[in-house]
């Protein structure tokens, strides 16, 4: 792996599938066993692998199902089955977890003594980026629709009712590696469609908190909810404030003291992270229907990059063939 990137590779849906087990099953809670009703017959584990293994190539359930008869050797959930599990019984903190283990794991391939480049990388950096020692943190949100009915907006622009497609609104808290020029998640948060930046901004950090660094985000996470916790936090903001009125916040005054308008300039990178995630997705939406599972699945889009990234710095396994 050079030092001003990384060996891009397009893994087997069996490495794939291998990883999305191996994760899950360190996250996953036991299988229930009730004295009542059905029985589980499959673990939380594998259902949850299944989940991510679909949104990893952005299939559909039957064709999950198809894929699976291939990979796996023993039995395995049916479409309905994983359906109504994706429905029902998935828990979002269960996702916080998978992505907080994923990101921990990124960071031990990614720390500075693991790379024997680390140290000249650093000295041909440019004058900004050589002063950012710390790790620098980047922040925004994006919409992803999904296959629903249009719905209102409470607002009216003059007489007009507009209407919209229904969407989830992403939040993405990406770790720049300013060596590697390599951009993989932290942590994240799903809301609804329209929902406040600072609100969703302020649970991102307050799960996902950044213990040191840099912050950057964009002005519409200007809002008491983002600086009150960042005044608990040791991390640097640069985030830019709103016009009118003079920062009375201690949080407020320390951005507005340091902000760098070099190192501001660098928010535009997870406007491509978003970019080509809805490239992937085809049509640019979900093929979820109902609000709750759009939201997860939106979650899991975000997990299954952090996938990639991760088997982008695995080495190959035997007997690979580049084919470039």
């Amino acid at each position: 792996m050079g030092k001003r990137g990384f060996v891009r590779r397009e893994a087997s849906p069996k490495e794939v599938l291998e990883h999305c087990l191996r994760l899950a099953r360190e996250v996953a809670p036991p299988t229930p066993k009730g004295k009542r009703g059905r029985p589980w017959r499959y673990s939380h584990a594998l259902y949850l692998a299944l989940l991510l293994f679909r949104a990893f190539f952005h299939l559909t359930y039957r064709e999950t199902e198809a894929s699976l008869q291939d990979l796996m050797e023993g039995p395995f959930p049916s479409h309905q089955s994983l359906a109504r599990y994706a429905l029902k019984h998935l828990d979002p903190k269960l996702l916080e977890a998978l992505l907080e283990r994923l990101s921990r794991e990124l960071e031990a391939h990614l720390a500075p003594e693991s790379s024997p480049e680390g140290e000249a990388a650093s000295d041909e950096a440019p004058a900004h980026l050589a002063a950012l020692s710390p790790p620098l943190y980047l922040m925004d949100t994006t919409g992803l629709a999904y296959r629903s009915k249009d719905r209102l907006l409470r607002f009216r622009r003059g007489k007009e009712v507009r209407r919209v497609r229904g969407h989830a609104r992403l939040l993405a808290l990406m770790r720049w590696d300013r060596e590697r020029r390599l951009l993989w998640p932290w942590g994240g948060v799903v809301g609804e469609g329209y929902a406040p930046d600072p609100r969703l901004g302020g649970e991102v950090l307050r799960r996902f908190p950044p213990s040191r660094g840099w912050l950057l985000a964009d002005a519409g996470f200007d809002g008491k909810e983002v600086w009150g916790v960042l005044g608990e936090a040791g991390v640097r903001p640069v985030i830019r404030l709103r016009g009118g009125g003079e920062a009375r916040e201690e949080a407020r005054v320390r951005a507005r003291e340091g902000w760098d308008p070099e190192v501001y300039r660098f928010r535009g990178v997870v406007e491509g992270m978003f970019g080509g995630m809805k490239t992937r997705l085809g049509g640019g939406y979900l093929l979820e229907r109902k609000p709750w599972t759009a939201r997860l699945r939106a979650f899991l889009e975000l997990i299954a990059y952090g996938l990639r990234v991760l088997l982008s710095l695995l080495p190959p396994p035997p007997g690979y063939k580049a084919i470039y």
